[in-house]
């Protein structure tokens, strides 16, 4: 298997990023893939305040990969399936896929920012209670949540009467 890194960064010196660069490049061209070859690709957003989508192939003729991995972790099984080679992708989030191309030669790869937050009719299923036992105060910390919690609609309940 042969690995290509693809690192979605800015060369913006503020928070905002204005503009996209893919390997250090604003113009990029894609690598030569050899047909029928195996690659593991690592896609990586390293750019601050950044969403982004990227996809291989064209609109009318995606490439396909299989998800093998999400911020190091290996991906279960059920997760693992090939699908089109398409990405919404937050800064510090890194992918590893199973990248098998069916044609030779070069094929694009697109990555364009994400003006909006991706709708999603997902919702937390289990609201979060949070009981209080006396006149302790109570502080909760939720952190690697992001992902799960944006765009949902989270509930707190508390009891306490502080």
């Amino acid at each position: 298997m042969h690995d290509r890194l693809l690192v979605i960064g800015s060369h913006d010196p503020s928070f905002y990023t204005k503009h996209i660069t893919l390997n250090g490049a604003e113009e990029f061209t894609s690598p030569p893939f050899d047909h029928d070859a195996t690659y593991r690709l690592r896609v990586i957003n390293m750019a601050p305040n950044l969403s982004a989508n990227l996809q291989i192939g064209t609109a009318d003729h995606l490439a396909t990969w299989r998800p093998i991995s999400k911020d190091g972790a290996d991906l279960p099984s059920r997760l693992s399936i090939p699908g089109n080679a398409q990405l919404h992708i937050a800064s510090g989030e890194t992918y590893d896929f199973e990248f098998r191309p069916t044609t030779p030669g070069r094929l694009p790869i697109q990555v364009e920012k994400q003006p909006k937050p991706i709708q999603t009719d997902r919702h937390l299923r289990h609201p979060i209670t949070l009981e209080c036992i006396g006149s302790t105060p109570l502080f909760l910390t939720l952190s690697g949540f992001g992902a799960l919690l944006r765009g949902c609609r989270t509930h707190w309940f508390c009891g306490c009467s502080l």
